[in-house]
């Protein structure tokens, strides 16, 4: 199948990091690309192979899949139109982490790493898009998104400025020059009181690497994330507060961006996306206006995938009230994400200790909330403290510490008593669920 290079302009005008850029920067860009045809089920790359070339999906859909195990390979992704992947290839060893397969017949544009360099020099902002995109495929390598659905991808993904990491860690910076230093000072220098002062220095390094682990997990959790279907800021403190908020690419009115001084001084700021149910901020992200230029060319995106499905199911609901064959068994599709969804499932046990004290759900695009886990410690404080209190006394006797009663009246007694207090508990437990 033969793509004319106007039809290649006119794609790459539609997709980042091309759009709004300049015509005379698109025509060479398209020039320097080269179009692949590809049969559904032929495999575009495969994992383990070296990384030659950068990929930009035109037309079709590509899954992108990675060994699990020696023989086991899991769903990394599933690719659709203005899709870029291939980031390997600009790694300073590139080679393939993922296995790439088209899954309908596809159209692919692709360029060399030769190429590539020499477009960059020609287009110099093309390097930081690119480099932008690296850094978030790389993310997503690491970070597992259980919430995303079917045939969703996604296109991009960041956390906040590194700023902001380093804020969080100042007051700690501090607190080791207070604390710590001085102790550590007086540790070597004196002669009496090491003991005590090892005991404290002890204590305080603890404190130091737990509220230095806080600070950088709760710093990690939070992510803006932009898929094919729509845009997320998911913000997450460790232990207290679960958050998501998002929007449909379609029900986006209008996007832009806001700095101060020093955001714009650390190259950081925010992106405002407008949508008909109120505002998304995706706050402290470095590259702002990169960021801001991608969730508008997956918005307008969007619009075209939109298009494009809405006329294949027209002709698949043609062909159904015609009698005629689907051409490839819808059935054998919906086998294979079913049999799919059932290897992924986990075991009973592992399932019960994942959802002991979870206090937010996704099921079948519905979000349920618990009330929040002090509320359950509220009410099982007292029959948890019962409870250790009659294993304290049965262990205390037994060990024969505690003899006012024998062995078989305390057991009796702790067995029978106890039996209520678990039912108590787990009433509560129960009642918060």
């Amino acid at each position: 199948m033969d793509v004319s290079p106007i039809e290649i302009i006119e794609f790459l005008k539609e997709i980042y990091p091309f759009r709004k850029s300049e015509d005379s920067l698109i025509e060479i860009v398209a020039e320097n690309v080269e179009a692949v045809f590809c049969r559904a089920g032929e495999v575009v790359f495969s994992q383990g192979q070296p990384a030659r070339h950068l990929y930009i999906l035109m037309e079709g859909r590509v899954r992108l899949t990675r060994k699990k195990g020696q023989n086991d390979t899991e769903k990394f992704s599933d690719l659709s139109l203005g899709n870029i992947f291939g980031y390997e290839m600009i790694s300073e060893q590139p080679v393939r982490l993922l296995t790439a397969t088209a899954t309908s017949d596809v159209i692919l544009l692709r360029i060399d790493s030769t190429r590539l360099v020499h477009l960059v020099e020609r287009i110099p902002e093309l390097a930081q898009s690119l480099q932008l995109l690296y850094d978030s495929f790389w993310l997503s390598l690491k970070v597992r998104l259980d919430w995303l659905g079917d045939n969703e991808a996604v296109y991009f993904i960041a956390r906040r400025h590194p700023m902001f990491l380093f804020l969080r860690l100042l007051p700690i910076v501090v607190f080791i020059l207070v604390t710590f230093v001085p102790l550590l000072i007086f540790f070597l220098t004196l002669a009496n009181g090491l003991a005590f002062l090892l005991i404290l220095l002890v204590i305080d390094f603890l404190v130091i690497a737990g509220w230095s682990s806080w600070a950088i997990v709760d710093w990690a959790n939070d992510y803006v994330v932009v898929t094919n279907k729509r845009v997320l800021f998911l913000e997450k403190v460790l232990l207290l507060y679960d958050s998501r908020q998002e929007s449909p690419l379609t029900s986006i009115m209008a996007v832009s961006t806001e700095s101060d001084q020093i955001g714009r001084l650390f190259s950081y700021g925010n992106v405002i996306i407008r949508t008909y149910a109120g505002l998304i901020v995706l706050p402290s992200l470095k590259s702002y206006g990169q960021v801001s230029r991608i969730v508008e060319a997956e918005w307008y995106l969007s619009r075209t995938r939109m298009s494009k499905t809405e006329r294949v199911e027209m002709e698949r609901t043609i062909r159904l009230r015609l009698g005629l064959d689907e051409e490839g068994g819808e059935t054998g599709a919906q086998e294979e994400k079913r049999e799919e969804a059932k290897a992924r499932q986990p075991g009973a046990i592992q399932r019960i200790i994942a959802n002991l004290f979870q206090i937010r759900f996704e099921k079948n695009g519905t979000i349920t909330y618990r009330t929040h886990w002090f509320m359950l410690i509220k009410h099982i404080w007292l029959p948890t403290l019962i409870l250790m209190a009659m294993g304290f006394l049965l262990l205390a006797n037994l060990s024969g510490v505690f003899t006012l009663v024998s062995p078989l009246a305390m057991v009796s007694a702790v067995f029978v008593v106890g039996l209520f207090v678990c039912l108590w508990w787990l009433y509560q437990y129960a009642d918060w669920r």
